[in-house]
């Protein structure tokens, strides 16, 4: 089982407002996990892919506590156990 991580509202509203969800997974690239992921909860789809098919640019994707970027890095291995975790930072300050 993988550990996936809601860490922002508007994902969490997409899954009947769960913050955790637990996904069925071996072994595989971490955008092979992402269509697996959508296709069991494809509302989270719309709301974390963009256009060109990439991470929308409002969220941040952690892998075991290490930022994923789209490219090379979505072919990195998440495997059972793992964390994978979606964050919607914030800005601001003074």
């Amino acid at each position: 089982m993988v550990q996936v991580q809601l860490l922002a509202a508007p994902l969490r509203d997409r899954v009947g407002g769960r913050a955790d969800l637990e996904v069925a997974w071996d072994e595989g690239p971490v955008r092979d996990f992402l269509k697996h992921l959508f296709d069991q909860f494809p509302d989270l789809r719309s709301e974390v892919v963009d256009r060109a098919g990439g991470i929308h640019v409002d969220y941040q994707l952690w892998l075991n506590g290490d930022m994923v970027r789209d490219g090379e890095e979505m072919d990195r291995l998440v495997k059972d156990g793992d964390t994978l975790a979606f964050l919607l930072p914030m800005s601001g300050g003074s």
